[in-house]
């Protein structure tokens, strides 16, 4: 270099040799043998329309909702009963049962997404610690 600044253009050996390398078409020009690994990756993951649940599906949801409702309401018939002669005991029992909800929906669910805890913990409360309010409104 006459200025005596390092060389600009890249030595030989940094060079891809073009008898090896093919050169990259633009973006949506790429050869068919070049869309065909594309192809393989997207078949994995198509958007089929899923399968519409079944009867026995329909069945099993209302069977859980039933069942949820009536252990939420005598939850709140025994919670109603503790909150009337042992507050102190419900104020235990509430955050032992709402934690006993989280927990159990965490383990039934097997994930930890927030929206799903904030619920269990709003039902848990809503559920133990709602009696007490009627309580101390018929006071």
């Amino acid at each position: 270099d006459a200025a005596g600044g390092p060389p600009t253009a890249a030595s030989p050996a940094a060079r891809p040799d073009p008898a090896t390398t093919r050169a990259a078409a633009p973006a949506g020009l790429a050869r068919e043998d070049d869309l065909d690994e594309v192809d393989d990756y997207d078949d994995e993951y198509d958007d089929e329309p899923a399968e519409r649940p079944s009867a026995r599906e329909w069945a099993v949801i209302a069977g859980q909702l039933v069942v949820g409702a009536v252990l939420g309401a005598l939850l709140w018939i025994g919670f109603s009963y503790l909150w009337q002669s042992l507050p102190v005991v419900a104020l235990v029992l509430a955050a032992a049962a709402t934690g006993g909800l989280v927990f159990g929906v965490r383990a039934m669910r097997r994930s930890d997404d927030l929206q799903t805890m904030a619920l269990a913990i709003v039902v848990g409360l809503v559920v133990t610690v709602s009696p007490a309010a009627f309580v101390l409104l018929a006071r």
